[in-house]
Order: C-alpha cells, then sequence, then structure tokens
C-alpha cells in the first residue's frame, strides 16, 4: 500500500469494524498480564493500532505496529506515534536481526487483512511464533476469499491496466490454491508450535454506497 491518507480514508471503516468484532469474540479467552507488549503486523496507517488494541488491552505499556511499507509507518508514526506506541518498519515474511533480537519479547500479536498479501505464509507463522512469549496468543483476522478475485486474475490481460497487476499478484496466489485454505491455515499453525485455540470462517457482506466507492 503506498498511500497511506487515502487507505486509511477509504478502508478504515470496514477494517476497525471486522476487527473489532474479532476481538470481541475472543476477548474472554486472551489472559492478562500487567505491563504487556503488544505487536500489530501489518498495521497499514496505524489506525487500528491506535483506536482499538489500547482499547483490548489496556494493560499493555507498548505497542508496536509494523508494516512493509515504508511510506504507512512514517505515516503512522507522524500521526499516531507517541511514548506508548510506536511503528516501525518491518518484513515479517523474512528473517531479520530485528526478529531475533526480539524472540520471546511479546505478549500478544495480532494482524488484521494483512495475511492474504503475503507469500511466503510458513516463515510468517515462524516468526510470529519466535517472537511471542512463551504462552502467547496470536489474533489474526485475513481474507480466504473475495469477489474481486477473478478481478485481479483478468488485470493482466488489458494492457492499459497490466501496470497495476502486480501489487495484487500475492493476493491472488494465495487465493489460488485448490485446497481448503482454512486447513492450510492451521496445518500450518500447528506445525509452528502454536495451539488453536479457536479459527473460524466467517462469511460477511459489504456494502458500498456507490461504485465510486468501490473503485
Amino acid at each position: 500500500m503506498y498511500y497511506p491518507e487515502e487507505y486509511e480514508t477509504i478502508v478504515t471503516y470496514q477494517t476497525i469494524r471486522d476487527a473489532k468484532k474479532v476481538l470481541e469474540s475472543v476477548k474472554h479467552q486472551l489472559p492478562c498480564s500487567e505491563k504487556e507488549k503488544i505487536l500489530d503486523v501489518g498495521c497499514g496507517p496505524g489506525d487500528l493500532t491506535t483506536t482499538l488494541l489500547p482499547l483490548y488491552f489496556p494493560q499493555a505499556i507498548t505497542i508496536i505496529g509494523c508494516d512493509i511499507s515504508e511510506k504507512m509507518v512514517k505515516y503512522a508514526e507522524k500521526k499516531y506515534g507517541c511514548e506508548r506506541i510506536q511503528f516501525k518498519v518491518l518484513d515479517i515474511e523474512n528473517p531479520s536481526s530485528w526478529i531475533n533480537s526480539n524472540k520471546g519479547s511479546f505478549d500478544k500479536i495480532f494482524s488484521s487483512f494483512a495475511f492474504h498479501w503475503m507469500k511466503n505464509f510458513n516463515q510468517v507463522i515462524k516468526n510470529m511464533h519466535d517472537l511471542l512469549k512463551e504462552n502467547g496468543h496470536m489474533i489474526s483476522l485475513f481474507l480466504i476469499t473475495h469477489p474481486f478475485h477473478e478481478l485481479y486474475k483478468m488485470i493482466p490481460k488489458f494492457t492499459k491496466w497490466k501496470k497495476f497487476a502486480k501489487p495484487h499478484q500475492r493476493w491472488v496466489e494465495f487465493h489460488s490454491s485448490d485446497k481448503e485454505r482454512k486447513i492450510d491455515f492451521i496445518n500450518i499453525l500447528e506445525r509452528n508450535n502454536f495451539e488453536i485455540i479457536k479459527c473460524e470462517v466467517q462469511p460477511e457482506i459489504y456494502l458500498l454506497e456507490s461504485l465510486d466507492r468501490a473503485i
């Protein structure tokens, strides 16, 4: 994502609404301790990191939002950064010195609408497990399928729009598997030593006020 302000304006309502629904459904299953550290993976412009996570995890003394996009992180840091909430550039799909030096540092890791953009999924989950403390918790929300999937597959066929296809290629690859994505996800989690507390597929309907809004 390269346009933080536009992304925040268009997507904020949907992401906060859905993330809030997930957090509400699991909050009673998450133990709380004093002085927790929380990591938000794929934080984007930082709105959800700042709006929801302090609300659901008031005991957290440090919340770090990370994203692969430097523009997103700079925007988030400028708009929302404070002593308690920080932002950093991080490629969660690959090993890094920061991940190595922060192993076992976080009580909870949250990720909203980020996993479906990632290709090296096994490494993502491994890195997140490494960053968690023993008995830490990971909460994630992401798309398994979407009507735009077919649209994204068609874009490269049109010369006029072909240049816009690359950012969506990973999303298409993620959804092109014939396998059941929920089963795949559970297998990857278990392979990386996660214990599954809850894993659900929830159909959603999104209503937009106009075609321009959708575009």
